[in-house]
């Protein structure tokens, strides 16, 4: 049951991010929400232990690229939503994924738009986040609900 509400969060988020650059609220606190009801209901006091240390690990592990300004909250709450969701396991996987696949992202829109030759000096702009608006802005919510969505499929619950 809870592998089709991370499957259901993570298309909603990707599709909102994509479109609009934001994830709303009542997506990810009702993740954490839900989340938490249903651990709790499944596991008693064990459940709820498992959904605060994953909501925990998946928020606080990106809660330093948003105080840096590389990241949006939503997708800080969108983390934390999967971790309350499926346990903090799920949650480090995503994390590592869904870096993987954003990384990866940024790499090719950085060498399309720029070539080889502009690729690292704005590579090391967007890593000390102080690139142009339009160089530094990714909808990473997509790539977390990428790696939500291959965790799903790969079984990593």
């Amino acid at each position: 049951m809870i592998i089709f509400l991370v499957m259901a969060v993570a298309v909603t988020a990707a599709v909102w991010d994509f479109k609009t650059y934001r994830i709303p609220n009542w997506l990810t606190f009702g993740a954490v929400a839900v989340g938490f009801f249903i651990n709790i209901f499944l596991g008693g006091l064990s459940g709820l232990l498992l959904s605060l240390c994953g909501l925990f690990i998946g928020g606080g592990a990106l809660v330093p690229f948003f105080v840096m300004g590389g990241m949006g909250a939503g997708d800080v709450k969108l983390m934390a939503g999967f971790g309350a969701l499926a346990g903090p396991l799920f949650a480090i996987n995503i994390l590592l994924i869904g870096s993987i696949i954003g990384g990866v992202a940024a790499a090719i829109i950085l060498l399309r738009k720029y070539g080889f030759k502009e690729f690292f000096p704005r590579l090391f702009l967007l890593l000390k986040f102080k690139g142009s608006q339009e160089d530094s802005v990714l909808p990473y919510g997509v790539f977390i609900s990428a790696g939500a969505l291959l965790s799903c499929f790969w079984g990593v619950f």
